[in-house]
Formats: structure tokens, sequence, C-alpha cells
């Protein structure tokens, strides 16, 4: 990092358009992404006929029901998932327009986009598997099934503070 700024604002017209290689990784990242949100659509298609017809929306942190809707609610955190990666995979296609901490320039765009792109890609993941298991805990509590899901919680919500810090350390070391 020696000599390179940190700085909050920065003029994204300056910066390189490259798009960077993707990576086995890369392609892994979307193709669990992927499977996350098919499995949650196809998960809620497959029950939605057994579904009694208003379910629980909203629930406390002990698992009650504090809010119902109609049965067809079951496809929103499906749709909302979906929705938001597409959103994150479109800004993965234009990685120059991320904000960043460290300045972008000709010597460090290449690998400041891979790393902005990989962490969104994480961030997909994570934001498929818990969309996910939100629709799983979501019909096992309409069919009379309270199942746990917290050692999964607990993965998703650590994944995703590692995989920033991950990126900020890369990010301050590669600047």
């Amino acid at each position: 990092m020696s000599g390179s700024k940190i700085t909050l604002i920065q003029d994204k017209r300056a910066r390189p358009r490259i798009r960077p290689r993707r990576t086995v990784l890369d392609w892994t990242l979307d193709i669990a992404t992927l499977d996350l949100l098919i499995a949650a659509i196809a998960y809620a298609a497959w029950h939605y006929p057994s579904l009694p017809l208003t379910i629980g929306t909203r629930f406390n942190a002990s698992g009650q029901a504090t809010q119902t809707g109609g049965r067809w609610t079951i496809f929103i955190m499906p749709a909302l998932a979906v929705l938001v990666c597409i959103i994150f995979w479109l800004l993965r296609q234009f990685p120059w327009i991320a904000n960043t901490l460290v300045v972008i320039n000709e010597r460090n765009a290449l690998r400041q986009y891979q790393l902005i792109n990989r962490l969104l890609g994480w961030i997909g993941v994570s934001i498929a598997g818990s969309f996910a298991l939100i629709t799983y805990q979501q019909i096992q509590q309409a069919q009379g099934n309270p199942g746990g899901l917290g050692s999964f919680w607990l993965v998703l919500m650590l994944g995703l503070p590692i995989a920033i810090v991950w990126y900020l350390i890369k990010s301050f070391q590669e600047a």
C-alpha cells in the first residue's frame, strides 16, 4: 500500500474500464447462487399446493408468526433473492462503478476489479442461501414443523463478515 491513497470520494469516470477474466471460483459462485435460487423457487412451487391459505409472513425471535398473508406470499422471498442477485450480477459486469476505499488506477485496476467481483460473488451466494433458508423455514412453519436452522444461519451470518474483511484486507494489500 506504499503511496496509495485511501479515500471515499473518487472520480469513477477516470477509472479504467476493463473486465477481469472470470476464474473457476467465479463460475462456481455463480453456479452455487443459481442453484440456491432455483432450489428456493422449486421448493416453494412444490409445497405451494399443500400450504394453508394463510401463512406466516413475519416471525418473532421465538418463531411465532406475528403477521400473516396469503399462501402466494411464499414466492416473495425467492423473487427478492432473484432480483438482488441479478443486480449484483449486473454490478459485476461493470466493476469500475463500485465504491471502493482505495483509489483505482491503471496499475491496480485489474486486481481491484477481480476482488470486487469475488466479493459480490460471495455476497450473491450468501443472499441466495439466506433467502432459500427463509423460504424453507416459512414453509416448515406453515406446515406445523417449526424446525431450527441455527447452525446454517450462523454459517451464513459469519461468512458474510469474513468475506468483507477478506476483501478489505486484500484490497488494501493490492492498492
